[in-house]
């Protein structure tokens, strides 16, 4: 679940998972969405791990709220992985802060 901003959050088993938001000059958002599950299906097709794979996701997202449409996407995983190491890391939010609301849709 995406929670703007602050990143967002998953839950895979039993095992919460966060990501922090990539800090990029938003210009359009629109495409957001579209490019995080294009990201996370490319991450888990070269098997990486959950976490690994939200924050590549989150990263590809960043990217294409850089400019209008998807104008801003990288042009490779070369690409996308140099940005990543660029804007890949961040201070996650705290998982407790996610505990009510995976809590309130059981």
């Amino acid at each position: 679940m995406s929670m703007g901003e602050q990143g967002g959050f998953a839950r895979v088993g039993d095992e919460h998972l966060v990501w922090a938001a990539r800090k990029v000059g938003v210009v359009d958002s629109t495409v957001a969405g579209d490019a995080f599950h294009a990201g996370l299906a490319d991450a888990l097709l070269q098997e990486m791990e959950a976490q690994q794979a939200l924050d590549w996701a989150a990263t590809l997202a960043a990217a294409a709220c850089r400019g209008p449409g998807h104008t801003t996407l990288p042009r490779d995983r070369d690409q996308l992985a140099l940005w990543h190491g660029r804007w890949g890391y961040r201070e996650r939010p705290e998982p407790d802060l996610l505990d009510a609301p995976l809590n309130k849709a059981r």
